[in-house]
């Protein structure tokens, strides 16, 4: 039963009338009944309408619970909803439940395992902080299995995370290939810091590239393929050095995945003679970005190459730089070159007004203008060769590599992946976990591969979005996702759950996930 618009048109003129019409099928074909007719639309008040609708719903409780309203409701709760059936459903697809519940046969866990570590994953997406955090905000969720989830049973899943990492990382590697079919022609490998507030497990001071010595920290590496899907982490001690890191992970893929015809492709920063020496005696390939600064070699014998850079596209020229044996691809991008140019001389200016306003001392401080600058005889001037010299980097970057690739496709691929830096920024912020309070190493691998776990579910939703052509920002698509919440009511002495409205992209992301969302309303 529905209302319908029926239009009339008699004597010249249109009337269009309001009716209550059922449909029912009659010998095989669907016949629409009128069962009633309320009139006119246009000699219908919006008032006489509500007030038809009040008085139909004093026959059915569904509309008062729905509008949750009403001297005879009871709320008990509302609970972030939707977020957590979406990655759910991708846990699953991925077969998540399944490996881990695997890893867990004769094992006689008194709690639900799986759902904890499900948890850790999730906590780590939309509520990211210690697993003390974590185990107060799950009671914000609407997800039954993790109502009797405690801290001890987080502890508990983080260690577990720990002891089975390199089994689940392996089957995901399989169930990986499975789902997406990619090659693993190049992979992209990175490593950040995570510092500590006070002393912990694997705690060792060392290089912070968040410029935090004063603090202890670990190393935390992952290793993405060309198509940004995480393949797996690492977790060191903060004393780690580059190349420990590079040479362990180089191991892993031979002996764990047995990944040995690869293309390694690192960002600046991770490079070094002891680093390259050590992939080339693991027979790895790699294609390495260069400090421009800070390499002697880089900066007096390859950009000072007088060889003519090759157009490969509108913004990348490049050239082959050899140095004794050593082969290196200069890239120089035009568009990118003028911005410097363009923001050089805006600090330019903006640095002869300091000057001549007396403010010296601060200027030389400040380390985007003190490489411009000279002290003169006690006086602080712009130096023309420093600015010439700067100039020289204008829009270019220098890549190392042993690879036979042609030089515009070493290029291209570097370029192609620093797409998926966006991917390494993701994991260090949903790892992100200071302070840590863990007190077992094994709780720390176990806390950081949780996070890692995130990341591979968040590639997977936006690899899901992107074939559908749904472009969102992921913040905005969260924000959605949790308005829409459960609502749990007592009406009569019967219970109800409810939804809100979907609004903005959520509709979308469930659609992509391969979800039907949930009734508005149902009995428990």
């Amino acid at each position: 039963m529905f209302p319908r618009l029926k239009t009339i048109n008699s004597g010249g003129k249109t009337y269009r009338y309001l009716q209550i019409v059922e449909s029912r099928k009659i010998n095989g074909k669907v016949r629409q009944k009128v069962l009633h007719n309320v009139g006119r639309i246009d000699n219908l008040s919006e008032e006489h309408i509500n007030g038809m609708i009040e008085s139909l719903a004093r026959f059915t409780d569904t509309l008062i619970v729905l509008r949750k309203n009403g001297d005879d409701i009871k709320k008990h709760w509302d609970r972030e909803w939707a977020p957590v059936l979406v990655f759910r459903r991708l846990w699953e697809e991925a077969g998540l439940d399944d490996i881990i519940a695997r890893r867990l046969k004769g094992r006689n866990y008194q709690f639900d395992m799986e759902a904890a570590v499900f948890l850790l994953a999730y906590q780590r997406l939309m509520n990211p902080g210690s697993d003390l955090r974590g185990s107060k905000w799950l009671h914000d969720v609407y997800y039954e299995r993790f109502q009797s989830l405690q801290l001890q049973h987080l502890y508990r899943a983080a260690e577990f995370l720990s002891r089975e990492k390199e089994e689940i990382e392996t089957r995901l590697f399989g169930v990986g290939r499975d789902l997406f079919s990619y090659e693993l022609s190049l992979v992209f490998f990175d490593t950040t810091n995570l510092y500590f507030e006070g002393e912990g497990p694997l705690a060792a001071y060392g290089k912070s590239k968040d410029h935090r010595s004063d603090r202890t920290q670990v190393v935390v590496a992952v290793v993405i393929d060309k198509e940004g899907n995480p393949l797996f982490c690492e977790t060191w001690p903060g004393n780690t050095t580059d190349a420990t890191t590079v040479e362990q992970m180089a191991r892993r893929m031979r002996t764990q995945f047995g990944i040995t015809d690869v293309v390694l492709v690192c960002d600046r920063g991770m490079m070094s003679n002891d680093n390259a020496a050590e992939l080339e005696s693991n027979r790895m390939r790699y294609i390495i970005g260069e400090r421009l600064r800070r390499r002697k070699e880089v900066r007096l014998r390859v950009l000072a190459d007088t060889g003519e850079y090759a157009k490969v596209a509108d913004n990348l020229e490049v050239k082959e730089v050899i140095v004794e044996g050593r082969r290196y691809v200069a890239c120089h991008n035009p568009e990118q070159a003028e911005r410097d140019r363009l923001t050089r001389a805006a600090i330019l200016e903006s640095l002869e007004e300091k000057l001549r306003g007396g403010q010296a001392k601060s200027l030389i401080a400040n380390r985007g203008y003190r490489k411009y600058l000279k002290m003169d005889r006690g006086a602080v001037r712009v130096a023309p060769e420093k600015v010439e010299e700067d100039a020289l980097y204008d829009g270019k970057f220098v890549l190392r590599t042993n690879t036979d690739l042609p030089a515009d496709e070493v290029a291209r691929q570097y370029k192609r992946l620093w797409q998926i830096e966006r991917h390494f920024r993701s994991l260090k912020d949903i790892i992100e976990a200071r302070p840590i309070y863990h007190r077992k190493a094994a709780n720390v691998k176990g806390h950081i591969f949780g996070g890692f776990l995130s990341l591979f579910l968040k590639v997977r939703l936006q690899k899901k979005l992107d074939a559908r052509g749904d472009k969102f920002p992921w913040d905005d698509m969260m924000a959605d996702l949790r308005r829409v919440k459960a609502t749990k009511i007592e009406l009569k002495g019967r219970q109800f759950i409810v939804r809100d409205e979907f609004t903005g992209s959520a509709g979308v992301v469930f659609r992509a996930a391969g979800l039907q969302p949930p009734p508005l309303m149902q009995e428990i």
